[in-house]
């Protein structure tokens, strides 16, 4: 049946549309399958549709930008022969958000660069690099004013490039994932010339700004007892920067690699 226009009770017919689509501040054109009203032109599309102009856009956007399309993200994974729950699990996030990623929802750079080491590489699942643990940017804050209160200083500045909080994060979460078997907070490590950095830090930094960490799940005895000990270890941030360079989870990863939690049990300074 043909369907009927609810202002006059025209005929509404099947007819390509061509629509320019704004989408976070950039324009795309768009073509797509409407049902127009013969007298009024007034446009209807099904659920279906919309969410078809939704990926696309959310796909074209992404390409443009340099990051894995949805499309993309799925042929990769059912090439590698995993489901949507097994790279999930590989890279310590939710389903949820995989699901998101593969349907029209646009990853960070930080979150781009994580799927494409798991996507890209047919190793996906091998080493740890996230410490057992979802990424919790919530969480990382909440890590790091702890680290404030025990220390008696600020580390979270405006502007700051982690030179030295990414060192008290990185011993922290290494030291949980070696004694309570999960990092702290989910964070993925570069070996970098300055030390263990977070990886894409430049696009973390700003948003571990902005976090709430009163959102995050709450710090257990053992995690603040640790917090404690590097604290007492390096009361300030040169300390750690120095004692960093001598790790040799640090030193035997290739610069601009990835940091394996399973080099844990190597730490030296603690």
């Amino acid at each position: 049946m043909k369907e009927v226009c609810p202002n006059d009770s025209s005929t509404m017919s099947p007819k390509t549309v061509t629509r320019k689509v704004t989408f976070r501040g950039e324009d795309f054109n768009v073509e797509y399958v409407a049902d127009v009203c013969d007298k009024c032109h007034l446009e209807a599309t099904s659920i279906e549709v919309a969410h078809k102009v939704q990926c696309y856009v959310s796909d074209v956007y992404r390409e443009k930008h340099g990051l894995l399309p949805g499309h993309r993200i799925k042929s990769l994974r059912e090439g590698l022969g995993i489901s949507q729950s097994e790279l999930a699990e590989s890279m310590c996030v939710g389903v949820a958000s995989v699901k998101r990623w593969e349907n029209g929802l646009v990853q960070n750079k930080a979150m781009d660069q994580h799927l494409r080491h798991f996507l890209e590489k047919k190793d996906c699942c091998a080493d740890p690099y996230c410490g057992n643990r979802e990424l919790s940017l919530e969480r990382i804050k909440l890590v790091l004013r702890e680290f404030e209160r025990v220390l008696r200083k600020t580390l979270l500045k405006p502007n700051d490039r982690f030179l030295y909080s990414a060192k008290y994060l990185w011993f922290a979460d290494m030291i949980a994932y070696r004694e309570l078997g999960r990092g702290m907070t989910g964070a993925t490590y570069a070996a970098l010339p300055q030390g263990p950095q977070l990886n894409n830090y430049r696009d973390l930094v700003s948003a571990i700004m902005e976090a709430d960490a009163s959102q995050a799940e709450e710090l257990t005895e053992g995690e603040i007892g640790i917090i404690r000990r590097v604290a007492t270890r390096f009361r300030n941030g040169v300390e750690a920067y120095h004692a960093s360079h001598h790790e040799p989870a640090w030193s035997t990863t290739r610069t601009g690699h990835s940091i394996t939690y399973q080099k844990a049990d190597t730490l030296i300074a603690l």
